[in-house]
């Protein structure tokens, strides 16, 4: 402050400045100067400073209602409230200044300031979670061909959802059976959003064996002569025969009739 009007000049209070007219006030209240001039005459002013140091509360609201980046939430927007003034260190600027955009991991602080110029802070701690799932596939039949035996496969996985491209639905989500080739593929996804995918191929091998029976005697019929008659089978890895008597393979087989009774 500085006064004018007189050649003297007495303050009642603040700090003194260059001049006896000037003064610093750091601190509220009633401040009066005495003003006199060269012929003894004076007068008084006085002037009120007040005070305003309320330190503003910064608040961050949260508008996506997450804190956690995943593979389905990939930004995170917040807003800050509690002054006319925000500055952030990071993060994408918004429409207006206390709005902001997150889309990586961090701790991100703004601050606060209100016209008084005090200023307050507040932080947000923005965490991610994009571990992708690993899909595995269990094969619960023990081959990956259909045969004419094995008319079915049965899959097993065990992750948190499954999508099949194909296959016959289980009990459970997870399960599948397959009763045609083909290469069929399971996309898992974990509560976080991310996925994986997973592909199996089944083969198929039902080609029919040809039976074949080679007559080792040279003939079919039995005689007083010919009183067994030994073959051997072919076309196949197993034999079941429905009659005769086993020879040293499973393919082998000798086919005899009784022992004539002589006529008395």
């Amino acid at each position: 402050m500085v006064a004018s009007g007189g050649t003297s000049y007495a303050w009642d209070g603040g700090a003194a400045g260059t001049n006896p007219e000037d003064r610093t006030f750091s601190a509220p209240g009633t401040y009066t100067v005495t003003v006199t001039t060269p012929n003894g005459c004076s007068d008084t002013e006085s002037i009120v400073i007040t005070q305003d140091i309320t330190v503003p509360i910064a608040a961050i609201a949260n508008l996506t209602g997450t804190h956690e980046l995943t593979c389905l939430t990939t930004a995170i927007n917040v807003v800050a409230s509690g002054g006319t003034s925000y500055a952030w260190d990071g993060g994408t600027a918004g429409t207006n200044p206390e709005d902001r955009t997150f889309s990586a991991p961090g701790t991100y602080t703004v601050t606060v300031t209100t016209p008084n110029g005090c200023s307050d802070t507040e932080s947000i701690v923005i965490t991610q979670d994009i571990t992708v799932p690993i899909a595995a596939i269990t094969n619960l039949t023990g081959t990956n061909e259909l045969t004419c035996l094995t008319t079915s496969i049965m899959w097993w996985l065990q992750e948190y959802s499954y999508a099949w491209d194909g296959g016959t639905a289980g009990t459970n989500p997870e399960d599948r059976t397959f009763s045609a080739p083909g290469t069929y593929t399971v996309t898992v996804t974990t509560p976080n959003g991310c996925t994986d995918t997973e592909s199996i191929v089944i083969t198929q091998d039902i080609t029919v064996p040809t039976a074949a029976i080679a007559n080792l005697t040279g003939t079919n019929e039995l005689t007083c002569l010919t009183t067994a008659i030994n073959v051997v089978a072919s076309g196949g890895t197993s034999y079941a025969w429905d009659g005769g008597t086993a020879g040293t393979n499973p393919e082998d087989r000798t086919f005899s009739h009784q022992e004539l009774i002589p006529l008395l």
